[in-house]
């Protein structure tokens, strides 16, 4: 799905600006952060809140922001890192959650 077709206000494309901001200079953590927000758009279920899928994107944006902090600690890497997984584990189980309905 592409972000930009989504209505202006809506969490996943308001991200997606921020994440412009988040990455300035840093074009390869933009596509990064860019394409973790399209599968997020992708695998969330259609009637996911907005509240859950603001809270999605900030992990995306909190994780990008801390890879493009050059000094940013281990300590924030690895909870930065922990919180984007959970996310990844989270969308998997929904998605397939979905197609086991659709399969029904």
């Amino acid at each position: 799905m592409s972000i930009s077709r989504l209505y202006k206000n809506h969490p996943l494309r308001l991200a997606s600006r921020k994440l412009a901001e988040v990455c300035k200079d840093r074009p390869d953590l933009l596509a990064l952060g860019s394409r973790a927000l399209r599968n997020i758009a992708d695998f969330s279920a259609a009637d996911t809140a907005d509240i859950t899928l603001l809270t999605r994107a900030e992990t995306v944006l909190h994780w990008v922001a801390v890879l493009a902090r050059p000094h940013a600690s281990d300590k924030d890497r690895r909870q930065a890192r922990l919180d984007v997984q959970a996310l990844d584990a989270e969308l998997t189980e929904e998605s397939e959650a979905q197609e086991s309905e659709s399969g029904q």
